[in-house]
């Protein structure tokens, strides 16, 4: 009986400790859950403060051809990429703001470009835009997330009015 005891004490400890690794463990960018984050300010509120010139960022971010694009998609890939943990699809905030109207909003953020440019930019690299009041933290790790499903997905976002 004592054996047995021990063994599962044994056992528990071992299953806490390899928990307890797996935690701990550099996780590549490759394999993290993404928690998107954009941060949008409603029309008329002050433009957020790149954190690089927009001159740069918009070389860097090929506008998106939302033309044909695929919405239904683009709401499959918010869904599945686990944007609804941190943003909801209307004007309340979760962890990040809602994205009630974000299309309008990103065609008023940074002069020069445009709402798919912006929000393209956002996606591949957030730190690129950080409004005020909002941390920069979403993850940077949909850089190399396929054009078209960026497409898409800006056809989504656009779509919430």
């Amino acid at each position: 009986m004592r054996s047995k005891r021990r063994l599962f004490i044994v056992g528990v400890i071992g299953l806490m400790a390899m928990i307890g690794i797996a935690c701990a463990a550099d996780v590549s960018e490759a394999t993290r859950v993404p928690t998107p984050q954009f941060d949008p300010t409603a029309a008329g509120e002050a433009a957020p403060t790149p954190t690089q010139p927009a001159a740069a960022t918009a070389t860097e971010a090929p506008a998106a051809s939302v033309s044909t694009a695929d919405a239904a998609n683009g709401e499959a890939l918010f869904n599945s990429n686990g944007c609804t943990a941190c943003h909801s699809t209307g004007d309340n905030t979760i962890v990040g703001p809602g994205l009630k109207g974000v299309g309008v909003r990103a065609g008023d953020r940074i002069e020069g470009l445009t709402p798919d440019e912006y929000i393209t930019a956002s996606i591949k690299d957030p730190g690129s835009f950080v409004v005020d009041g909002f941390p920069n933290a979403m993850p940077n790790i949909f850089g190399s997330m396929a054009d078209s499903d960026i497409q898409d997905l800006i056809a989504y976002l656009k779509s919430l009015n």
